[in-house]
């Protein structure tokens, strides 16, 4: 059986704290306890100063879609403009994993640059 693997990148308009994004809540905590984060090749650090990226594994599609578009992650998705500035490549990426694998940032950014650079495909996809 295999898993659904989704990773997100968006960019916040301000800096986490400022009152513009003061109901946006960091949730990536774990990628400071691993070391440099790496990020797409399309963002730029200098310009992009304050990338809010997330990864989760998921059972499949309908969990994902039911998390995302429910709840308070629906309220939240509510303010995405507001928060998150406009971007010129996609915000997310799904694939399918194994069950005993774990993606990792350079396995999502890739996957999500793959989307980008050459639209949706069993390898990396997205709900369109």
């Amino acid at each position: 059986m295999s898993r659904v693997a989704f990773a997100t990148g968006g960019i916040l308009r301000q800096a986490p704290g400022h009152e513009q994004v003061q109901g946006f809540i960091d949730r990536s905590r774990r990628e400071k306890e691993l070391g440099d984060r790496v990020d797409p090749h399309f963002f730029d650090k200098d310009k992009h100063a304050f990338v809010a990226p997330t990864r989760s594994l998921w059972v499949d599609l309908e969990s994902v879609y039911a998390f995302a578009y429910n709840g308070r992650h629906a309220k939240a998705l509510s303010h995405r403009k507001d928060w998150f500035s406009t971007l010129y490549w996609p915000a997310y990426v799904v694939w399918w994993v194994s069950d005993d694998h774990v993606p990792t940032w350079e396995e999502a950014w890739e996957r999500l640059e793959h989307l980008n650079d050459n639209g949706p495909s069993p390898y990396a996809f997205d709900y369109s």
